[in-house]
Parts: C-alpha cells; sequence; structure tokens
C-alpha cells in the first residue's frame, strides 16, 4: 500500500486526536509513525489508494501527501 503523511491540526485535545487516528483505522489505514504533536501533528499512514479522499475529508486534518509509493517489479 502507498504510504501517506496525513498532518493535522495543532493543540487538538486528546479526544479529538484519537478520532483522528480511529478513523485513519476504520478507513484501512495503518499508522507506521506518528510525529511528535508538538512540532509536526501527524502521522505517516499505509492507506489503499482508492480511500484516501476519506482521508483528506477528515475532521482535523489539514492535508494528506504521497510520500511512498510500492515499488511495483516486472515478473518473467
Amino acid at each position: 500500500m502507498p504510504r501517506y503523511l496525513v498532518s493535522i491540526k495543532k493543540d487538538l485535545k486528546d479526544e479529538e486526536y484519537e478520532a483522528v487516528q480511529q478513523h485513519l483505522r476504520d478507513q484501512g489505514g495503518k499508522i507506521v509513525y506518528t510525529y511528535d504533536r508538538g512540532i509536526l501533528p501527524g502521522f505517516d499512514v499505509e492507506f489503499p489508494e482508492d480511500a484516501v479522499g476519506t482521508m483528506e475529508k477528515a475532521p482535523n486534518v489539514i492535508g494528506v501527501e504521497l510520500t511512498e509509493q510500492p515499488v511495483k517489479t516486472q515478473k518473467d
């Protein structure tokens, strides 16, 4: 699955922060890395390409950026 940087709003309450994480998981995402909430609030998430729109529309999400595309190899 492709990996995305999901940036979220700063200064979220704990329950809002946890709600974003849960939304990502509910939509098929796997949180690979959590960034420091005080510096760069967000997550590195493996997420199905066909569900990216749900991330972008999630409450408290301010941006979604592709960071890693899976490498496809040709089979003989």
